[in-house]
């Protein structure tokens, strides 16, 4: 079984060298777009570039009053991967277990909310959707300060 890493290490070496993707790079690709939350753009240019796309992007698009539960908690998951991690493996390996307690925390709602956006029944999804933003917003401010 091929790691999620050199998944990314593959895709990437493809890319550069502008050869075609298989069938399986592809579902790979479409694989790494959902596992990061970010738009096929984004993965692409981080896999070529090493950097992550900007989160304050998705955290924006995120709270876009029109969007579905699904679209939103999707763009929220991928603010939080972009915020937390320095580079596309990072996301690779990001769950629970965090040094910071609200970062775990952060990572376990906003996951969760994201694998589960339609079946949340519309009032809990906002109150967790609300919760994400709170500890979102914390984590950002708290790193500011530092």
């Amino acid at each position: 079984m091929v790691s999620c890493e050199e998944v990314v290490e593959e895709l990437r070496a493809k890319l550069l060298k502008g050869e075609p993707f298989s069938k399986t790079d592809e579902w790979n690709f479409r694989e790494l777009c959902e596992l990061t939350g970010w738009t096929e753009e984004d993965v692409r240019d981080a896999l070529v570039s090493g950097k992550v796309p900007s989160f304050d992007k998705y955290l924006v698009e995120a709270q876009g009053w029109w969007l579905g539960k699904e679209e939103a908690a999707r763009l929220l998951w991928g603010a939080v991967t972009a915020f937390l991690c320095n580079n596309i493996k990072e996301v690779c390996a990001l769950r629970a277990g965090c040094d910071d307690p609200l970062a775990d925390l952060l990572v376990v709602y906003t996951k969760d909310l994201y694998r589960h956006a339609d079946d949340y029944p519309n009032v809990a999804f906002y109150r967790r959707w609300g919760d994400c933003l709170m500890l979102f917003k914390e984590l950002i401010e708290r790193r500011e300060e530092i």
